[in-house]
């Protein structure tokens, strides 16, 4: 499928956050899985903050262990070459209507730079944890700049009504 056709998601760090730390629901655990599974098969696409990827290189063995399912869903991220964002500024951000709704709604310029480029690539929806500042500010996040913010699980749900999952 050609890149420009594949859905694509901003994958929030929460998201990577609560997999590492067993706070996530189980619902949602099972579709991240699933949403690592579809990237791997080139089925979607996904952008994330750079920093994360650190997160899961410093993933402790214990981890490992008690969670090959899910280590193996974030080594599909971790290995992908596309969709890491620095959060450094494209030019003339700091004057765009979408940066400064961004910012005064996240209250930092990195989170929104980086949901900018995302949303400048096609992204649409969000995909965050419980923990995540997007899921309060997801009414107003849709409103400003028309971006969905979704649960790992509700996201896949609302996905696969509207589009053929594969397998």
């Amino acid at each position: 499928m050609s890149p420009l056709l594949q859905p694509a998601i901003y994958l929030d760090a929460s998201v990577i956050g609560e997999a590492l730390h067993g706070d996530m629901r189980p619902r949602d655990r099972a579709a991240l899985c699933r949403l690592a599974a579809m990237v791997g098969e080139r089925v979607l696409r996904f952008y994330a903050p750079a920093r994360i990827r650190g997160d899961i290189e410093r993933t402790s063995t214990k981890y490992r262990e008690r969670n090959p399912r899910e280590y193996a869903a974030l080594l599909v991220f971790h290995q992908a070459e596309a969709g890491w964002l620095t959060g450094e500024p494209i030019a003339a951000v700091d004057q765009r209507p979408d940066y400064i709704s961004l910012k005064r709604l996240l209250g930092d310029e990195t989170d929104a730079a980086n949901l900018l480029q995302a949303k400048t690539a096609g992204v649409r929806d969000l995909v965050a944890a419980g923990s995540s500042p997007l899921l309060t500010r997801a009414g107003e996040l849709e409103t400003a700049v028309g971006l969905r913010v979704f649960r790992p699980a509700d996201y896949l749900s609302r996905w696969s009504t509207q589009h053929r999952l594969p397998g």
